[in-house]
Formats: structure tokens, C-alpha cells, sequence
């Protein structure tokens, strides 16, 4: 494609969104239809090789918050016969360095630990008969005054399977 079509969209600042847990083809009409904060088309580079390319595209800053990325291959964001990707991220001043079920909380501006941080841990577990993930709060910690805090409760399953969210 010659270009890509673009849209910036504010989620919620609640941790544990419901519409994550929504299943495909409703998530898509949602995030599709939703009222984009910005719109853009970037035009991308022409490669005839058939390989695959990667290109970086420039988002103006933003507040804090969560937001999806929408990119499309049509200007109509259609479901149908349709290229279609969504990248969810958040904005934020905090930053933090793991290892294992460790993880050091910092100010992502001048890297010192953010002593006395709260970090909520959240984990998410497929539940058959309603089929969807559905999220449990779990253990609540305080940062030390080196912005460190090990998790106690995540299991080395949960660590590797990714199935679990820090709420900082």
C-alpha cells in the first residue's frame, strides 16, 4: 500500500477495560465507529521486493491516558475486504525496569525511583462458560525508596504467559 489511513483514539483510564473483554468482531465495530481524538493519512514508501518493511510514523504528543492506534488500508476504516491494525498504548510519567518479579518504578523524565508508588497488580484468567478474560485484583504493593517492588503472588506460569497487568 501506498499510504495508510490513521486514527487516534482516547480509551478509558479505567485498568481493567470492559471492552477488552468483548469478543472480536464486536471489538473491532466499536473501535472502528469510535469518535477518533486525531485523523492523518501517511504516505509510506514504495518497495516492489515483496519483503517485509517496517516504517516509523510520528505521533504529536499527548496527554496521559490509554489510546488505540487505528491504521487502515481504506479511508473508510471498513471490516470488510479491509487491512486493518490497532496498537494500544498508554502515556505516561512513569517508567519501570524488571527482571523477573521484580520491577523498579521511576520517573520516566529524570529516572529516580518513585518511592511510596502504588502498584496493583491485576490477573487475567479465561473463563470457559462465559468465554472472555476476566480480570481479579490481586496483591497491592508500595514502592521502597528505591521505587522497588516484588511481586509475591505471580507465579512463574502468570510471568511467562504474560496473563497479568501492573496498575501503577
Amino acid at each position: 500500500t501506498k499510504q495508510v489511513y490513521l486514527r487516534l483514539i482516547a480509551l478509558p483510564k479505567t485498568p481493567t477495560n470492559e471492552d477488552e473483554n468483548d469478543d472480536n468482531q464486536t471489538w473491532w465495530k466499536k473501535i472502528t465507529s469510535a469518535k477518533p481524538l486525531r485523523a492523518w493519512t501517511q504516505a509510506l514508501p514504495h518497495m516492489d521486493d515483496m519483503r517485509e518493511h517496517s516504517a516509523e510514523i510520528k505521533v504529536d504528543a499527548l496527554p496521559q491516558g490509554k489510546y488505540v492506534l487505528l491504521a487502515s488500508g481504506q479511508p473508510n476504516f471498513s471490516l470488510d475486504s479491509n487491512a486493518l491494525c490497532a496498537a494500544s498504548f498508554y502515556v505516561s510519567n512513569i517508567s519501570y525496569v524488571s527482571s523477573e518479579n521484580q520491577y523498579f518504578i521511576l520517573d520516566r523524565n529524570s529516572g529516580k525511583p518513585l518511592a511510596g508508588a502504588k502498584v496493583q497488580l491485576w490477573r487475567y484468567n479465561y473463563d470457559y462458560n462465559a468465554r472472555r478474560n476476566i480480570s481479579t485484583k490481586d496483591e497491592l504493593l508500595i514502592a521502597d525508596k528505591n521505587g522497588l517492588v516484588t511481586l509475591t503472588t505471580l507465579d512463574e506460569k502468570y510471568r511467562r504467559q504474560g496473563n497479568y497487568q501492573l496498575e501503577i
